[in-house]
C-alpha cells in the first residue's frame, strides 16, 4: 500500500492484481498523443492527416501548380475552395457517399468550405483509427467490430497543448491529445499488462 500525503489530500492506494484471459473484452476510455514515425521524425498524427488529404485533393483537381512552395493548410484549403469547383464537389460528396459516419450529411445543404471540412475530418477519423490499431497489434489487444464490421471506436477532443518555452523563432513547442472510446478484445494478456 502506498500512503500519499499533502496539506490537502491524504491518498491510500493498493495494487490491484487484473485477472485477465485472452478473449475478454473491456470497454475503455483513452487519452493519447498520436504520433507517428515519416522519415525518421515523429510528427503528429492529426496533422499529418489533414496535410496529406488536403495535397492528395489538390493534386487529384490539378491545382497543386497553384501552391505556394511552402505550403500550409490554409495555402491548401485557399487554393481547393477558390478554384476546385465542380470536380472539388463531385470528389467530396462522393467520399460523403462512401463513408457511413458521415453519409447522413449529405441530407443537409452545404457549402463547399463545409464540404471540406467534414471531408478532412473523416480523413482524420481513419488516420486515427489506422493508428490505433497498429498500437493495438503491438499491444495485445484488438478493437472489436460491431454486426455491420465497423470498429467499436470514437475519436474526439483533439487538442494542442502549448509548452512555455519558445522553439525556433515565435513557434511554440507542445503536443496534441485526442480522447478514445471504444471496446477491446484481449488478445495477449501479457503484452497488454507490459504496455
Amino acid at each position: 500500500m502506498k500512503n500519499i500525503h499533502n496539506t490537502i489530500f491524504k491518498v491510500e492506494s493498493r495494487d490491484y492484481p487484473l485477472r485477465l484471459r485472452a478473449r475478454t473484452r473491456l470497454q475503455f476510455d483513452l487519452w493519447a498523443n498520436p504520433v507517428g514515425t515519416k522519415k525518421g521524425k515523429e510528427h503528429d498524427v492529426v496533422m499529418g492527416a489533414q496535410l496529406y488529404y488536403l495535397n492528395e485533393l489538390c493534386a487529384e483537381c490539378d491545382l497543386l501548380k497553384r501552391l505556394p512552395s511552402i505550403s500550409h493548410k490554409r495555402d491548401f484549403k485557399k487554393v481547393l475552395l477558390a478554384d476546385g469547383g465542380e470536380r472539388l464537389d463531385k470528389k467530396l460528396t462522393s467520399i460523403f457517399e462512401n463513408d457511413f459516419r458521415y453519409a447522413e450529411r449529405l441530407q443537409y445543404t452545404m457549402s463547399l468550405r463545409d464540404k471540406l471540412e467534414w471531408a478532412t475530418r473523416a480523413a482524420v477519423d481513419l488516420a486515427l483509427e489506422n493508428w490505433l490499431l497498429k498500437k493495438s497489434k503491438a499491444h495485445g489487444f484488438q478493437i472489436c467490430r460491431n454486426r455491420d464490421n465497423q470498429l467499436k471506436l470514437q475519436s474526439s477532443g483533439y487538442q494542442w497543448h502549448s509548452l512555455a518555452k519558445k522553439t525556433k523563432g515565435r513557434n511554440r513547442s507542445g503536443y496534441s491529445s485526442i480522447d478514445f472510446t471504444g471496446e477491446i478484445e484481449v488478445m495477449d494478456v501479457a503484452k497488454l499488462m507490459d504496455s
